[in-house]
């Protein structure tokens, strides 16, 4: 493994700028003593300093971003004392930075980023590596959201170690939702082309210290960003490229391969499982399924199906029909991820949405077996498949050219492979629909999921007032807990969706209210509880309440739930 160096001197402009001006206004090759002579009269005339640095090297260090980024070139490259002169490219991004023009300085940064090598030979920073750094950070913070300059340091870290991108950021995600996980980078976290990126207009913080590409730079440079080469050895036709089959990654991001997330409906379970497969998802590695009373083996593993099939030409006349019923074995969700694990190295998802809603001893039948995973992760206890299974499975496998067990090639035994994951979802307020026993409970690792502030800054807009959504959560979730002493009827933070961050009137009381009223308040006495309660009438609010004539909502009636709960200081008038 080779060594990544990336810029770690100035990101000043102050510096940067006067440094490149003296190649631009030569337009010619100058000697490194009359370069650094010109800018310490510049820095000095400007107040930026106020004698001559007795490092000689902090004047060359001025110029290592313009050098990286391609806006000045050496007259003997890779020789440091060499003449250096500005290029068209350099030209164009002085002139734009002095004429204040931002989009003519982000078109010029993705053509650098399209075409100049940042890694081996580059002239600002001599690595040894052929990583592409500033793309794979900027690809990396497109498809996180956002990154941190430690984030940013991990990833290249592991990235130069010929790590598949995609674990690289399943790693940061799964760091991002568990707590301290990742590994200390071999890399700078002090990389001086983000927030060079950043003054320049490129990227720009945000929330929870993350630094993102800019929404103007996403909206016109999409597609370039996501074909921006992320080394500089092979062809890259951006984040959907081929990579070649990678060494099996010895670092176990996630010790269980099969996990139930948990919690209170709207704590995020689905998009918690949504965030970390996000890139699997787009690589058609995740596979869904809700389970539900009607669930069964054959809806879960696969069954036959009757279908419709063309009627060969030479008897359409004697079937009378172009199509006739025939009967196929059909895959379901978890066949169709098994067979698609055996055939990749990458990680392979099975999503179970509901787990709980469905009979699981039913539904898994013998599969249950296989829920016993040895250190590999493979199955520990093979089970026997029956023809129709093993039949599928040997015809999906049989042109794979990957290392398959002739037992499971074959179709003969079922095994699950160490590259498929199973997670499920499972509202504990439904906990009672199908018990799970505890056989089944042992082969799963179980995450908690509580209610938290997902600091989105959701209002809810009722009779033209705004009220913090989450401050209303917390407030009728006390009442809940006060009622039920159980957190299973309490309210996530998804529990309802907001349009552009806010909670109309409509979804507050038919979607909040409704599930308040239907499945908590109601079962307690007027006495027991303040949030619905009417205070002219000293009564409780009956559903009915919050409607006037016809379907039109009495948001006044709505409004007196908040204020009930005290939430009686509206932070504004709502537009």
């Amino acid at each position: 493994m080779g060594k990544l160096i990336v810029p770690r001197h100035t990101a000043d402009l102050d510096y940067i700028i006067p440094a490149l001006k003296i190649y631009y206004d030569s337009k010619d090759w100058v000697d490194n003593a009359t370069y650094k002579d010109k800018l310490v009269a510049s820095l000095i005339n400007s107040g930026k300093e106020s004698e001559r640095n007795s490092d000689e090297t902090h004047y060359t260090k001025c110029s290592e971003i313009s050098r990286y980024f391609g806006f000045l070139e050496r007259a003997e490259p890779g020789k440091a004392s060499s003449d250096v002169k500005i290029t068209e490219s350099g030209i164009s991004f002085y002139e734009a930075y002095v004429n204040g023009d931002i989009s003519a300085i982000q078109e010029i940064i993705i053509e650098a980023l399209e075409t100049v090598v940042f890694g081996r030979n580059n002239e600002g920073c001599g690595s040894d590596v052929d990583c592409e750094a500033p793309n794979v950070v900027v690809v990396a913070s497109l498809l996180l959201d956002g990154i941190t300059n430690k984030e940013a340091a991990y990833i290249l870290s592991e990235f130069i170690k010929d790590t598949n991108l995609s674990e690289i950021l399943l790693s940061v995600k799964y760091n991002r939702l568990y707590g301290d996980k990742l590994k200390e980078p071999t890399v700078t976290s002090d990389i001086k082309f983000i927030p060079f990126f950043k003054r320049i207009g490129f990227m720009e913080d945000a929330n929870g210290g993350l630094t993102v590409v800019k929404q103007d730079v996403i909206k016109k440079f999409r597609k370039r960003l996501e074909a921006l080469p992320l080394t500089n050895t092979v062809d890259s036709d951006g984040l959907h490229e081929e990579e070649e089959e990678e060494e099996a990654n010895t670092e176990v991001i996630y010790q269980n391969r099969q996990i139930i997330y948990y919690g209170a409906p709207g704590t995020g379970k689905s998009k918690t499982i949504k965030d970390v497969t996000e890139i699997a998802e787009r690589d058609n590695r995740v596979f869904r399924t809700t389970f539900h009373p009607d669930s069964d083996y054959s809806t879960f593993v696969g069954a036959y199906k009757p279908t419709m099939k063309t009627v060969a030409d030479k008897y359409k006349a004697v079937a009378g029909k172009d199509e006739e019923i025939t009967y196929t074995f059909v895959p379901q969700a978890f066949l169709q991820a098994y067979v698609e694990a055996w055939k990749t190295k990458e990680k392979v998802y099975l999503i179970i949405e509901e787990i709980n809603r469905g009979n699981c001893a039913q539904i898994f039948g013998d599969l249950f077996q296989l829920l016993d995973r040895g250190d590999d992760g493979r199955s520990e206890y093979p089970i026997n498949a029956d023809s129709d299974i093993a039949n599928y499975v040997a015809k999906e496998l049989e042109e794979s050219t990957l290392e398959i067990p002739d037992e499971v090639r074959t179709g003969n035994k079922l095994i699950i492979p160490g590259n498929l994951y199973i997670w499920a979802t499972m509202n504990t307020s439904d906990q009672s629909l199908f018990p799970i026993d505890s056989a089944f409970k042992r082969r799963w690792a179980w995450k908690y999921l509580p209610i938290e502030d997902a600091e989105k800054n959701w209002k809810i807009v009722v009779n033209g007032q705004r009220y913090d959504w989450y401050k209303f959560l917390k407030a009728i979730n006390t009442e809940v807990f006060n009622l039920t002493h159980s957190e299973d009827k309490e309210l996530g933070y998804f529990f309802a969706k907001a349009e552009n961050g806010i909670i109309n009137a409509e979804t507050l009381v038919n979607k909040v209210y409704f599930y308040l009223w239907n499945d908590v308040f109601k079962d307690y006495d007027y006495e027991s509880q303040k949030a619905f309660r009417n205070p002219q009438k000293n009564k409780p609010i009956a559903f009915r309440d919050f409607f006037k004539t016809g379907h039109e909502l009495d948001e006044v009636m709505a409004e007196q739930v908040l204020l009930n709960l005290e939430l009686n200081k509206p932070e504004e008038n709502a537009e």
